[in-house]
C-alpha cells in the first residue's frame, strides 16, 4: 500500500467507514482485503480528488502571492468585498462556501492589518458589516499581478482550454 500522508486522514476516515460497513453487510467480500478496498475507494473518492487538486492549485497560487504577502484565501476575501463593497459575515460566508468559524479565523489578520474594516450593522448591533479599506484595495491590486501569474502557470501546466472548462464545471457544481 502506498504511504499515507496527514492530508488523507479526513477522507480516509470516511473511506474506512464505508469499507467496513460494506464488508460487514456483505457476507462474502470476494477475497477483497480491507487494504485493497481502501486504495480502490480513494481512487474513486470525489472528496479526496478535489482536495488533492485544491492543495496542488493552492500551492501554485500561494507561491506567487507570497511576493505580495497575501494568501489565496485572503485575496479571495478581498476580491469578494471589492465586488460587493459591504457584506455581513453571513453573506460573505455563503459566497465563499465557508463556515462562519473558519471565516472569523480568516478575517482576523485582515482586520488587524487594516485591510478590512469591521463595523456594527446600522439596524442590528449583533451583526457586523465588513468592507474593504484603502489598504485592502492596495493589497488586492498588488496581489492581482501575482494572481495572474499563478493563473498563467496553472494554464501552462494543465492547458488553458482544459483549465477554463474545469473552472466552469467547478462553479456550476458549487452553486
Amino acid at each position: 500500500m502506498s504511504e499515507i500522508n496527514v492530508y488523507m486522514i479526513p477522507c480516509l476516515r470516511g473511506a474506512v467507514t464505508r469499507v467496513e460497513d460494506d464488508l460487514q453487510t456483505t457476507p462474502d467480500s470476494g477475497g477483497r482485503s480491507l487494504e485493497g478496498a481502501i486504495e480502490h475507494t480513494l481512487k474513486e473518492d470525489y472528496c479526496f480528488a478535489v482536495n488533492q487538486a485544491k492543495r496542488y492549485v493552492s500551492r501554485i497560487y500561494n507561491r506567487h502571492l507570497a511576493q505580495a504577502s497575501v494568501t489565496i484565501g485572503q485575496l479571495e476575501i478581498l476580491m469578494v468585498l471589492r465586488e460587493h463593497e459591504f457584506m455581513t459575515m453571513n453573506e460573505l460566508s455563503k459566497i465563499l462556501v465557508m463556515e462562519r468559524t473558519s471565516l472569523v479565523r480568516a478575517i482576523k489578520p485582515l482586520i488587524s492589518a487594516r485591510l478590512l474594516l469591521k463595523a456594527s450593522h446600522a439596524h442590528d448591533g449583533r451583526r457586523c458589516i465588513l468592507s474593504l479599506t484603502e489598504l485592502g484595495l492596495a493589497k488586492l491590486e498588488r496581489g492581482s499581478v501575482h494572481l495572474r501569474a499563478a493563473q498563467m502557470e496553472l494554464e501552462k501546466v494543465y492547458g488553458s482550454a482544459k483549465a477554463k472548462r474545469l473552472r466552469a464545471e467547478l462553479f456550476s457544481f458549487a452553486r
